[in-house]
């Protein structure tokens, strides 16, 4: 995973009042946390956040956050955003380490059309996102599956997905994440217009 930098001013008034003035004068309004220090105000700029939270990580990206010269790896931990214009108010920081063992939730995707599907079936994907324990330069960007070789009633279970050494899913290993079964709605639609041409 690579790292993202991310300048970060130290915020000496807190509170509602001294946060609305930090947005208003453009800067987002944020708190690190985590570790064995105490938690730090802070402000960062809200374009560069968004700019790191639009690449390929998301808000699993791991950034260092450069504070008054020194730089602390750090996840976005909790994001508040404004409920009409969408864009973000605050932003909660935990400190990890490279051997931090953290938690994230990972996009599950598929690659392929599956034998299954070709025959008259359906691709049933259980999970959009697969929540995974690892080391923070461990965590994949998404977890994809190539379905090409699946057939009706074949399935892939949490423990087949293709994820890296040192990450753990956190799923019983036979849950059945992704499931080519057959199509009803399309096998009654058949059926009702195989029924109609007879009967015509």
């Amino acid at each position: 995973m690579n790292e993202y930098t991310l300048q970060a001013e130290v915020r000496h008034e807190v509170g509602k009042g001294p946060a609305r003035r930090a947005r208003m004068q453009g800067k987002l309004p944020a708190v690190m946390y985590g570790g064995t220090e105490a938690p730090i105000s802070l402000t960062v700029s809200p374009s560069d956040l968004e700019t790191i939270l639009r690449g390929e990580y998301r808000r699993n990206a791991l950034i260092k956050l450069s504070v008054e010269g020194a730089d602390q790896l750090v996840m976005v931990k909790d994001l508040a955003v404004d409920p009409v214009k969408r864009n973000p108010v605050h932003a909660d920081f935990l400190r990890v380490t490279a051997d931090s063992l953290v938690f994230a939730n990972i996009p599950l995707l598929t690659e392929g059309r599956a034998e299954g599907v070709k025959a008259g079936g359906k691709l049933t994907v259980a999970y959009r996102e697969v929540s995974i324990r690892t080391t923070p330069s461990k965590i994949p960007a998404h977890i994809t599956v190539d379905v090409t070789a699946l057939n009706l009633d074949d399935a892939v279970t949490a423990g087949e997905l293709p994820v890296g050494e040192g990450v753990e899913v956190l799923l019983p290993a036979d849950r059945r994440v992704i499931v080519v079964e057959e199509d009803r709605r399309a096998a009654l639609a058949a059926e009702a217009e195989a029924t109609e041409a007879a009967e015509g």
